[in-house]
């Protein structure tokens, strides 16, 4: 088919990009062949501060570059406290301004966030239920309000409720 004739590009020298420096990393000196890892101190405090920060370990071995296998080898005890260090350190932390008659709501939103999403704390107090799912043979969104109070009241073992009595929501008895 004719046309036009491929165009040449001119040798350009590579272009060098700039590197963000990442404490503890440095990119491989032997145009990417893998050697034998061997960790130092501030390798270790890097892989403690990110798994602190909630970082999953197979960026972290990205980071590295390393293996993640590598890095569970070698970085056991870091990946294992390190959430556990950086939780314990919000928890003080709110703990003190919460204790301070000085404090701000900024750092305490903060701190509650950190504890809700990190440490699966929450604000209500969750109560368990506990009925006989076998004596249910209807479909529970079928069921009147009156009809799954009597199935709780029954898994509680009180027999059947008073269908007038009011309980508040959270506040099951």
């Amino acid at each position: 088919m004719p046309g036009r004739p491929p165009k040449i590009k001119p040798d350009r020298p590579p272009r060098r990009v700039s590197v963000v420096p990442i404490p503890g990393w440095t990119p491989k000196p032997n145009g990417g062949q893998q050697n034998a890892h061997h960790p130092t101190e501030d390798s270790r405090l890097l892989v403690e501060t990110l798994t602190g920060f909630g970082v999953v370990q197979g960026e972290i071995a990205d980071i590295l570059d390393i293996d993640p296998k590598t890095l569970a080898n070698h970085y056991r005890e870091q990946l294992t406290l390190g959430a556990h260090r950086a939780n314990a350190a919000v928890v003080a932390n709110l703990f003190k301004i919460a204790t301070d008659p000085n404090g701000g709501t900024a750092s305490v939103n903060a701190g509650v966030w950190w504890t809700k999403a990190r440490m699966n704390w929450s604000e209500t107090r969750k109560e368990a239920i506990t009925a006989d799912v076998r004596s249910v043979n209807a479909n529970v969104r079928d069921l009147t309000d009156e009809q799954l109070l009597e199935i709780i009241h029954r898994g509680r073992g009180r027999g059947v409720g008073d269908p007038q009595e009011k309980i508040e929501p959270g506040k099951l008895q």
